[in-house]
């Protein structure tokens, strides 16, 4: 760890100048992991390969746009088929698929079973039943015969 090193040194001479590198190399890290978000933000997949090719960690969790807390792999989550291929990607360098819990699952049971489907393919887990009390909720409040049809079909896919 360079910031453990510099502060080391710090600690024995010129501390200003070296506790002035150790706060530069910290930034530098911050904006590789900002380069990242903003690659995934723009769902542009070259930019993220890029940020991930430079040192960008796919297990850092930061805030953007009012997302408190979300990982990379969290930030990609898009149901059209660029944000898959990012995520795709991301899992494939090691993204962990934990963080695509129950709460990534409720967002998606509106979209349809083949977006559940995928999401579950690729380990998401439905751990603390938030999809299934969101499935639950949207069939109690359609009257659509198709949408209640699909619903159940997602909650038997979760169930498995």
């Amino acid at each position: 760890n360079h910031i453990a090193v510099y502060e080391l040194l710090a600690s024995k001479s010129k501390p200003e100048q070296v506790r002035a590198l150790a706060q530069e190399l910290q930034k530098a890290k911050e904006r590789k992991e900002l380069d990242l978000y903003n690659a995934i933000a723009a769902v542009d997949l070259a930019a993220v390969k890029k940020a991930v090719e430079t040192g960008s960690r796919l297990h850092h969790f930061t805030y953007l746009k009012g997302k408190i807390g979300l990982s990379p792999l969290q930030h990609a989550y898009g149901k059209d088929e660029k944000h898959k291929q990012i995520m795709e990607y991301l899992i494939s360098r090691g993204a962990d698929v934990s963080v695509l819990d129950g709460s990534i699952l409720a967002e998606a049971v509106d979209a349809d079973v083949e977006m559940v489907r995928w999401l579950l393919a690729h380990g998401a887990r439905d751990r603390n039943g938030a999809a299934l009390a969101e499935l639950q909720a949207l069939i109690n409040e359609t009257n659509d015969a198709a949408k209640k049809q699909s619903y159940q079909q997602i909650i038997e896919l979760l169930k498995k």
